[in-house]
């Protein structure tokens, strides 16, 4: 089905107030978790390194901001739910970036890290 203006593949009530956007090849396991009334998108995906990729380099297409711009151009006023998707990105990316700049420079820390990681792999 051909879903403002790119092929997809479309699962529950498209007037959900639930919209969920899947970029897996079969999503018919996450349909099948839906308890409530939703809206699953799934974009075909034809070159995944070059639709997703966000800058272009050897390989990668760098067409990612163009899928962006689709997503956001689908979601009207009453469906935030994709800046929630945002946000807990941007939120994943923050701790990432505070594991790695901040704990991970603190020698007590460190130490720590490195202990419980021995404990877990024995």
């Amino acid at each position: 089905m051909i879903y403002y203006g790119r092929e997809c593949q479309i699962y529950g009530n498209q007037d959900a107030d639930v919209y969920i956007f899947c970029f897996f090849h079969d999503c018919t396991s996450i349909v099948e978790s839906f308890t409530r009334d939703y809206c699953l998108i799934a974009p075909v995906i034809k070159d995944w390194n070059d639709e997703l990729s966000p800058w272009a380099a050897d390989g990668f297409g760098g067409k990612g901001k163009e899928l962006e711009k689709w997503i956001l151009s689908t979601m009207t006023s009453s469906h935030h739910y994709i800046i929630d998707v945002l946000l807990g990105i941007t939120c994943a990316l923050l701790g990432i970036l505070f594991f790695e700049k901040g704990l991970m420079k603190i020698p007590g820390f460190i130490k720590f890290f490195n202990r419980y990681q021995h404990y877990i792999e024995a």
